[in-house]
């Protein structure tokens, strides 16, 4: 990687039962993928933080507690201070202090966010734990043309905050952390920006094409969209698919069924109005069943076919509830075990 280039980044939330979570991913990661990992956790506010070197006895990476400012780079792990929240901009990332009181502080969220809005080619990953933060915030990546993994919530220690972030249904890939990691490896190394908004004449055509086949598909025309976000999302989704090339991408979208839904639900997660409201040329709905998202998202394979976004009309209402009680989301009627933080952590003296 160009040293004088910003490395991808890879923020990682986790809660409750998320040390050992942690310690199974960065041993199971690769060290030279050029990727910045930063590490936000619900900490003590009043203990000091051991997790940094937990984690740097797991990875040959250098593992650091970002305590004030420092300038982010490839192959280096960066872990969240107690009592501070992370914000990043141009290639830095900062500790400052939290704006919010101790009952209402969602780390994960606010960092998640924080990497949208700097980075639209980042990646957000939902690890083990206990209420809802980070459902947000991997909204916020999605739509900003990151890439969102979430631990299958049957692995996890305490499942709220993955499924919370199932729930919003932007997650690519729903895995065990040991092929969550593998799937993260295989991204990293497929080019990010395969698109570029100044495509060569022949692959306008590619793009005509890419376009009437989502409109068969769905019965949905995007030809008026924003240019430029609906590139953005096919290069997102030929990344997700680890496909080369514009028609490379054609072709596994024209033989794969459920990927011209993948990248129908892309299209529909936009930060604007599009500049034209979608021309509907059929009254139904895709065919692939809403209910069944959560069953297809717990099955996510190597492909990255995610599920078909609801129709406005009938997208359930939920509400996320990490830190205001105006926002809950109802993921589960299971009830938590805990939503205490992590505890790696020792009493200073």
């Amino acid at each position: 990687m160009d040293q004088h280039s910003d490395p991808p980044i890879v923020g990682i939330g986790a809660s409750a039962g998320g040390v050992q979570a942690l310690q199974t991913f960065f041993a199971s990661i690769p060290t030279d993928t050029d990727a910045a990992f930063v590490v936000i956790v619900h900490l003590d506010p009043d203990a000091r933080s051991e997790l940094a070197s937990i984690l740097a006895s797991r990875t040959q990476m250098p593992v650091t507690q970002v305590d004030d400012e420092a300038r982010l780079e490839g192959n280096h792990v960066y872990v969240i201070a107690p009592n501070r929240r992370l914000k990043i901009a141009d290639g830095t990332i900062a500790a400052l202090p939290f704006e919010e009181s101790r009952a209402h502080r969602a780390p994960i969220d606010l960092f998640f966010r924080s990497l949208a809005e700097q980075q639209g080619s980042g990646f957000a990953i939902v690890l083990t734990g206990a209420g809802a933060d980070g459902a947000i915030g991997v909204k916020a990546i999605k739509e900003a043309g990151g890439i969102v993994l979430v631990q299958d919530p049957s692995e996890a220690e305490y499942a709220s905050m993955p499924r919370s972030a199932i729930a919003t249904e932007v997650a690519d890939f729903v895995l065990p952390i040991r092929e969550l990691t593998d799937q993260l490896a295989e991204l990293l190394a497929s080019p990010a920006n395969l698109v570029s908004p100044l495509i060569r004449p022949n692959d306008e055509d590619t793009l005509g094409r890419i376009l009437a086949h989502v409109r068969v598909r769905t019965g949905h025309d995007f030809s008026q969209y924003k240019r430029a976000t609906i590139l953005r999302r096919i290069s997102r989704r030929a990344q997700v698919t680890r496909k080369e090339s514009l028609p490379e991408y054609y072709a596994y979208l024209r033989d794969n069924v459920e990927e011209a839904q993948a990248l129908f639900s892309d299209f529909l997660i936009f930060r604007s109005p599009p500049s034209f409201a979608i021309r509907q040329h059929s009254s139904h709905w895709p065919k692939t069943s809403y209910r069944n998202c959560s069953t297809a998202m717990r099955r996510a394979t190597a492909s990255g076919s995610g599920c078909p976004a609801a129709p406005p009309a009938r997208r359930p209402t939920r509400s996320v509830s990490f830190c205001s009680r105006r926002r809950r989301v109802v993921i589960s009627r299971r009830k938590s075990r805990s939503s205490a933080p992590i505890s790696t952590s020792v009493r200073s003296r």
